[in-house]
């Protein structure tokens, strides 16, 4: 996504994440009510979780993206939108 969404993608910021890095496991709520776990060790699949916000005409410009991506990797990229 990073790659297709230039040059928005350079207003990530700059942590220090690499590779690999096991992030915190965290169980949300969803909005039906349910929960998701985003994070920890998984083991067959990634999972890019996408932070938006209803307002936000950035947001807005890249959820396409996001979904034609997400069907084009379904097979092994989970995508979580969060806000």
């Amino acid at each position: 996504l990073h790659e297709r969404i230039a040059p928005a993608g350079a207003l990530t910021l700059h942590q220090n994440v690499n590779v690999g890095d096991v992030p915190t496991a965290l169980t949300l709520r969803t909005a039906e009510g349910g929960s998701i776990t985003i994070g920890g060790k998984r083991a067959a699949r990634s999972q890019l979780v996408f932070f938006a916000a209803p307002d936000c005409p950035m947001c807005k410009s890249l959820l396409p993206v996001l979904r034609t991506s997400a069907r084009a990797e379904s097979d092994w990229l989970d995508v979580v939108v969060a806000g």
